[in-house]
């Protein structure tokens, strides 16, 4: 139910005037939600609010920070970024040939995986591969049609397009006028079913450069990892959302799709749909193109708990 509160919360934020504000027209104290679960196990939530013709959306998957394991740290935060990069008929002028450039990315990064566990690392070559993977992604840009996804909801009315990683979960959102609600439905689904997740190794060193300011250059950044590390020093939670460097730097394109496959069904995934909508048609469109998405893994459970804190710990951090 706590994914539920916050899903709800989100979208009244987005879709209308504040929460508090009802509450002075008796008429309107009390929210009717109109609550589903697909076939495949997506729970579906209805907030209908008729006035001004705008629709909010806001889809939030059960898989954060906690769920990552060594070495992929930062894994979900990544995810984050590239599902804006479209799909196999969204983002490309030519798919096919874009993924003769990917596949061979890949390959070029496997072998660098290979020489960094070297004994003796071939640094040489692998500073070659690496410059070997920037002219293929240069050379695949040509069939890429870049940010085409937020364009077209752009095109349609939208705002507030966004997404946020948390310890506990990915969430993304965004305003669309009632009338353009069929097209979430048609981009959301694509995206479920067929992410293409292409500028992987450009995105990837943004999502380090983040890192890099959100933490390494920040005082307060660094301060709030250092503190978090020592509140949690075994559960998940002591382990910061955006990863660890040198875990972002070895996250293949490859491992990042087999976990978007494995994590991100319909069946870890919450929807919430607030504005001036028909909830029937609503549910009619999410029967439609939502129901028929397979179910993906349900994530293994945290079962690690905090030792008991039996005295007081201190951070100090210095940064200058």
């Amino acid at each position: 139910m706590k994914a539920f509160f916050f899903v709800v919360l989100t979208v009244l934020c987005m879709c209308g005037p504040p929460v508090g504000l009802l509450a002075q027209d008796p008429d309107k104290r009390s929210l009717e939600v109109h609550q589903h679960t697909l076939g495949n196990g997506l729970r579906l939530f209805i907030i209908p609010r008729p006035g001004a013709p705008i629709a909010s959306f806001v889809v939030q998957y059960r898989i954060g920070g906690v769920n990552e394991g060594p070495g992929n740290t930062g894994i979900a935060h990544l995810l984050e970024h590239l599902l804006f990069k479209g799909t196999t008929s969204i983002g490309t002028s030519d798919h096919k040939m874009e993924q003769v450039y990917l596949n061979q990315m890949d390959h070029l990064f496997d072998s660098i995986l290979v020489l960094e566990d070297a004994v003796s690392p071939d640094t040489a070559t692998i500073s070659i591969l690496h410059q070997r993977i920037r002219n293929l992604e240069n050379q695949a840009a040509a069939f890429v049609t870049s940010n085409e996804f937020d364009l077209i909801l752009s095109e349609n009315g939208s705002r507030n397009l966004n997404a946020t990683t948390t310890a506990e979960s990915t969430t993304y959102f965004v305003e669309l006028p009632s009338n353009r609600a069929e097209l979430w439905f048609i981009l959301e689904a694509d995206r479920m079913q067929n992410p293409v997740f292409r500028e992987f190794y450009t995105e990837r060193d943004v999502v380090a450069e983040e890192r890099r300011l959100r933490l390494e250059n920040s005082s307060a950044g660094l301060l709030y990892q250092a503190h978090m590390a020592a509140a949690f020093q075994t559960h998940p939670y002591g382990k910061p959302v955006v990863g660890f460097m040198e875990d972002i730097g070895r996250l293949s394109r490859a491992e990042v799709k087999s976990y978007f496959r494995r994590f991100y069904g319909p069946n870890n995934a919450v929807v919430a749909i607030a504005g001036d909508v028909d909830p029937d048609q609503v549910l009619e469109w999410a029967k439609g193109y939502l129901e028929p998405i397979p179910r993906g893994e349900d994530p293994p459970p945290v079962l690690i708990r905090e030792p008991p804190q039996d005295g007081e710990r201190r951070v100090e951090v210095r940064y200058e």
